[in-house]
């Protein structure tokens, strides 16, 4: 579906108490009155980050509005009967297009997020999937949304983040806006890379599928450093549970994304420890994803997890360029 579409399916936002707001001068006006909206933003700073102070009101910023399905029912009904091997609409997958035209945000949502913006000084886009995009400086924006943008370093990482509850029309705020894309550009930093040497606690098992929960090499790293090990992690969501209901991927195929090669001997060794058997294919993408860069690491977690969820399925890396094409 694409990932516009797979913000769009984001479940509608449980919004916290909203206090009432007057409207920011802005340039507009709007007969509806203001509240904050406490899940659509950050309270503070996050905690791991150096504040590196304000961000230059100059500074242009591109947010997506992105609003809630015209008809929720409608679309978790469709979900449930395209996997469902009795129904008529099994497997009947829709283009983005015709998933736009049936689920798409309400008009009168998409009309009321238009002129909001716009009253405030804004000039919003075209409705692109379930978002509307607009863009802005840093001191508009801030004074539309009643936040304020700081710049933060955390690690390697730099980005800033939109400080506070953003203010939003009350008739939109309970729900008709699921979240705000852009308001955060930080993302914490990735663990250390470690690499890992098989378990020698055992063989990796033939025939069925019983993959070992537990890595000694892996748990000790994991445990240092404060991290989970991607089994126990999925412990967590009841992955076991399923697995131990047969619902392990078998005749599966599970395909991955990536734009950047993984690491073969890195696979190897993590089914190793692990002792998982799943059947691993590459198919190159315009010419493949090119030699070893930084985003090789992900690309290897992204199969180890397939791997430790659906232990008996086989896994497939589309990988691509990672170039202005490679999306």
């Amino acid at each position: 579906m694409g990932t516009r579409h797979i913000i769009g399916l984001v479940a509608a936002v449980v919004l916290s108490a909203a206090v009432l707001a007057a409207l920011p001068a802005t340039g507009g006006a709007l007969s509806a009155p203001l509240v904050r909206v406490p899940a659509l933003g950050a309270a503070s700073g996050p905690a791991h980050a150096k504040d590196l102070g304000a961000v230059p009101g100059s500074q242009r910023v591109r947010l997506d509005v992105v609003l809630s399905s015209g008809d929720r029912v409608g679309m978790d009904l469709l979900e449930h009967e395209l996997y469902d091997p009795t129904s008529p609409e099994f497997h009947a997958w829709l283009t983005p297009t015709q998933f736009d035209e049936r689920f798409g945000p309400a008009p009168a949502t998409v009309a009321a997020v238009d002129a909001w913006l716009r009253a405030t000084g804004l000039q919003p886009g075209p409705l692109d999937g379930f978002a509307v995009p607009v863009s802005g400086s840093v001191s508009r924006l801030s004074r539309v949304l009643g936040v304020h943008f700081d710049d933060y370093r955390a690690g390697p990482n730099q980005g800033y983040v939109a400080v506070g509850s953003p203010l939003v029309p009350a008739d939109l705020a309970h729900g008709a806006i699921t979240t705000i894309v852009g308001l955060e550009t930080l993302f914490k930093p990735a663990p250390a890379v470690h690499r890992l040497t098989a378990d020698p606690s055992g063989a990796a098992p033939t025939g069925a599928v019983a993959p070992r929960t537990t890595c000694a090499p892996a748990q000790t790293l994991a445990t240092d450093d404060g991290w989970y090990t991607l089994p126990g992690l999925g412990a967590h969501y009841g992955i076991p549970n399923l697995t131990a209901d047969g619902l392990n991927g078998s005749g599966e195929v599970v395909a991955v994304y990536e734009l950047a090669p993984h690491d073969a001997t890195d696979i190897a060794t993590y089914e190793s420890c692990f002792g998982l058997t799943n059947p691993l294919g590459t198919v190159s993408v315009d010419g493949g994803a090119g030699g070893e860069n930084g985003g090789t690491v992900e690309a290897d977690l992204d199969i180890e997890q397939v791997m430790s969820q659906a232990p008996a399925a086989t896994v497939r890396s589309y990988e691509g360029p990672n170039g202005g094409a490679g999306v």
